[in-house]
Protein backbone atom coordinates (compact mmCIF):
# COMPACT_ATOMS: atom_id res chain seq x y z
CA UNK A 1 0.00 0.00 0.00
CA UNK A 2 2.51 2.32 0.85
CA UNK A 3 4.65 1.40 -2.16
CA UNK A 4 1.88 2.88 -4.20
CA UNK A 5 0.84 5.88 -2.41
CA UNK A 6 4.38 6.83 -2.81
CA UNK A 7 4.72 5.98 -6.83
CA UNK A 8 2.02 8.15 -6.74
CA UNK A 9 3.37 11.08 -5.13
CA UNK A 10 6.24 10.70 -7.37
CA UNK A 11 4.50 11.08 -10.29
CA UNK A 12 2.42 13.98 -8.49
CA UNK A 13 5.93 15.56 -7.92
CA UNK A 14 6.76 14.99 -11.55
CA UNK A 15 3.90 16.88 -12.79
CA UNK A 16 4.23 20.05 -10.70
CA UNK A 17 8.32 20.11 -11.95
CA UNK A 18 9.69 18.87 -8.74
CA UNK A 19 13.08 16.74 -9.76
CA UNK A 20 12.44 13.01 -9.18
CA UNK A 21 15.50 12.95 -7.18
CA UNK A 22 14.35 15.02 -4.28
CA UNK A 23 12.06 12.17 -2.79
CA UNK A 24 12.79 8.76 -1.71
CA UNK A 25 11.32 6.19 -0.06
CA UNK A 26 13.13 3.83 2.71
CA UNK A 27 12.25 1.20 4.57
CA UNK A 28 13.64 1.87 8.04
CA UNK A 29 12.82 0.17 11.50
CA UNK A 30 12.56 2.13 14.23
CA UNK A 31 15.37 0.25 15.42
CA UNK A 32 17.64 1.66 12.88
CA UNK A 33 18.40 5.24 13.92
CA UNK A 34 22.09 4.86 12.54
CA UNK A 35 20.34 3.56 9.07
CA UNK A 36 18.24 6.78 9.14
CA UNK A 37 20.65 9.29 9.92
CA UNK A 38 22.61 7.60 6.66
CA UNK A 39 19.22 7.61 4.55
CA UNK A 40 18.68 11.48 5.68
CA UNK A 41 22.78 12.65 5.07
CA UNK A 42 22.64 10.93 1.45
CA UNK A 43 19.11 12.68 0.66
CA UNK A 44 20.03 16.10 1.75
CA UNK A 45 23.48 15.60 -0.33
CA UNK A 46 21.45 14.70 -3.47
CA UNK A 47 19.12 17.30 -2.84
CA UNK A 48 22.01 19.84 -2.41
CA UNK A 49 23.63 18.85 -5.71
CA UNK A 50 20.88 19.32 -7.77
CA UNK A 51 20.34 22.64 -6.19
CA UNK A 52 17.10 24.92 -7.05
CA UNK A 53 14.74 23.28 -8.31
CA UNK A 54 14.56 25.03 -11.70
CA UNK A 55 10.86 23.27 -12.54
CA UNK A 56 9.02 25.05 -9.40
CA UNK A 57 10.79 28.29 -10.05
CA UNK A 58 9.99 28.23 -13.89
CA UNK A 59 6.29 27.72 -12.86
CA UNK A 60 6.11 30.36 -10.29
CA UNK A 61 7.70 33.16 -12.50
CA UNK A 62 5.41 31.84 -15.45
CA UNK A 63 1.86 32.04 -13.47
CA UNK A 64 3.14 35.59 -12.10
CA UNK A 65 3.93 37.46 -15.62
CA UNK A 66 0.23 37.49 -16.45
CA UNK A 67 -0.12 39.40 -13.04
CA UNK A 68 -0.48 43.20 -13.53
CA UNK A 69 0.19 45.85 -10.61
CA UNK A 70 -3.39 46.27 -8.84
CA UNK A 71 -2.12 50.25 -8.66
CA UNK A 72 1.07 52.83 -9.54
CA UNK A 73 2.49 51.60 -6.24
CA UNK A 74 3.10 48.05 -6.90
CA UNK A 75 4.88 48.26 -9.99
CA UNK A 76 7.44 45.66 -8.16
CA UNK A 77 4.27 43.10 -7.58
CA UNK A 78 5.54 39.96 -8.91
CA UNK A 79 8.35 39.19 -6.21
CA UNK A 80 9.77 36.26 -8.45
CA UNK A 81 13.11 35.75 -9.76
CA UNK A 82 13.71 36.96 -12.65
CA UNK A 83 15.04 33.47 -14.95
Amino acid sequence: MARRKFALLKDLLKYIGVDEGRANFSWISAAEGGRFAEVVRNVAQKVEELGPNKGIAEMEHISCQGMSPRNESESGYCKCKQL
